[in-house]
């Protein structure tokens, strides 16, 4: 699965995407929202190298929002 991410921050779409703020451990440029209504399914090969990750928190975040954008929430 692939999440895009876009550094135009756009305020009115906070419950589809996950705004994070560049670390040493993600390895952004800029404050990047992750386009979580638009993961798509890829093949492996077709990827790049990992350009970073994303710590426990944000990941918590991004689980939770794309369980709501998905349908999947309780």
């Amino acid at each position: 699965m692939v999440c895009p991410g876009t550094s135009a921050i756009h305020e009115a779409a906070k419950v589809r995407r996950l705004l994070v703020v560049p670390d040493a451990i993600n390895n952004l440029r800029a404050q990047t929202q992750f386009q979580i209504d638009r993961v798509t399914g890829v093949r492996r090969e077709t990827c790049g190298t990992v350009i970073g990750r994303l710590d426990s928190e944000a990941m918590q975040q991004f689980e939770l929002q794309l369980t709501l954008v998905l349908g999947l929430a309780d």
